[in-house]
């Protein structure tokens, strides 16, 4: 991506987002669709690893009616095992409300940024991830629908070395202008090209720092998520990374990183009640199976409310999930993170505006025709009738 700050025009391409509720830009569509056949010419997700499994659905939740089991396993993919960005849906899986609206659901995380080709080629039917991918390959002529709302929070998170921080003069004080200047001449992993925090990083370089991210930073697209990212930074093969906590945290605690910014604790103000995590599927199964689809609403509706009304029982859930990760981390992560999820699943306009605005933006910055992002309507990529028929239908 080219630098987005135009003489004297910065703050005003910052403008837009200003309002919450939106994604933060994309890649190019060539390079999205590289990824699609990338993706659909690997391995099946089912040979991809598995989430822990989830609770006995013989037991209903407390407080809950069993619903008519549903024929045909619905597969749903994201980027990584486990993170608080995840918690919607893992809630959903782990405490049986998945399996208690009827639904046979088997999630899977595939190790890669991107994932919206395993959909896109049929070969699972859900994705949970940022709008990114469903909208570009809703441009790309293979539309994908985001059907609910998760994560209203912007929680990757920016951390480098400890090394870096003091050779560019940072304190605790610095602001985010010099934060972001300070990636310049870094080695940055991410979890590839057009996923999240790949985003996050070409944003804050262009927007805040006033950097080229193409010439100005290295962007190491890393698979596998945490644990080999943070075997990069311990190599010296990086000097910093973005990824949600628990990772960030494990690079500060671990090996003496530093927050450039901590997006659930301290976020950036221009991306302050960001529609970030999202559920999505093709349009042709959201039509022929509707009461899947309802039924999946439902889950994370109710997994929204279980995390609000039931923080003790969300903690137990995840610290059971978070194997291995050492529990004064785990408490950091879930006090900075346990604020990011949204109230409702329904995916409004406003979120719908803000998406298209920045996909615009993106191509315009790179000199690419804008024409087709600025055609897309919310009818085009985003749903919310079911979402709205789902809440409801939960009491």
């Amino acid at each position: 991506m080219e630098n987005t700050t135009t003489p004297g025009g910065g703050s005003t391409r910052r403008d837009f987002i200003r309002l919450g509720g939106a994604v933060l830009g994309a890649t190019s569509l060539g390079g999205f669709l590289a990824a699609c056949a990338s993706d659909s010419g690997s391995s099946s997700a089912s040979g991809s690893a598995t989430a822990p499994a989830a609770t006995d659905p013989a037991t209903p939740v407390e407080g809950s009616e069993t619903a008519v089991a549903l024929d045909g396993q619905v597969r749903t993919v994201r980027s990584s095992e486990v993170s608080w960005l995840w918690a919607p849906f893992l809630v959903a899986e782990q405490a049986g409300f998945f399996a208690d609206e009827g639904l046979d659901q088997a999630g899977e995380a595939i190790g890669q940024g991107e994932v919206a080709g395993l959909v896109v080629g049929g070969d699972a039917e859900m994705i949970v991830g940022s709008p990114v991918g469903p909208m570009k390959a809703t441009l790309a002529g293979q539309t994908l629908t985001t059907f609910a709302a998760m994560v209203t929070t912007y929680a990757s998170n920016i951390v480098i070395t400890g090394e870096a921080f003091e050779a560019a003069g940072l304190t605790d004080d610095s602001s985010n202008e010099e934060r972001a200047a300070a990636l310049n001449g870094l080695r940055m992993a991410t979890t590839g090209p057009g996923a999240g925090p790949d985003l996050l990083i070409r944003y804050v370089a262009s927007e805040l720092g006033g950097l080229d991210p193409e010439n100005d930073v290295t962007l190491v697209p890393v698979q596998g998520g945490g644990g080999p990212i943070l075997a990069a930074v311990e190599n010296g093969q990086v000097d910093g990374f973005c990824l949600s906590s628990p990772t960030s945290d494990q690079g500060t605690t671990d090996f003496g990183m530093r927050y450039l910014f901590n997006m659930a604790e301290d976020p950036i103000e221009e991306l302050v009640n960001y529609l970030y995590i999202v559920a999505s599927c093709r349009p042709e199964y959201l039509e022929s199976n509707r009461d899947h689809v309802l039924a999946y609403c439902r889950a994370l509706q109710r997994a929204l409310i279980f995390i609000q009304e039931e923080p003790e029982e969300f903690r137990s859930i995840m610290e059971g999930l978070f194997e291995g990760v050492d529990p004064e981390i785990f408490e950091v992560g879930f006090e900075a993170n346990k604020g990011i999820y949204g109230s409702s699943i329904v995916p409004t306009q406003e979120q719908f505006e803000q998406a298209k605005e920045f996909l615009v933006l993106s191509f315009e910055v790179q000199n690419q025709d804008s024409s087709g992002a600025q055609a897309l309507e919310f009818d085009d990529a985003f749903n919310a009738e079911v979402a709205t028929e789902a809440m409801a239908q939960v009491s």
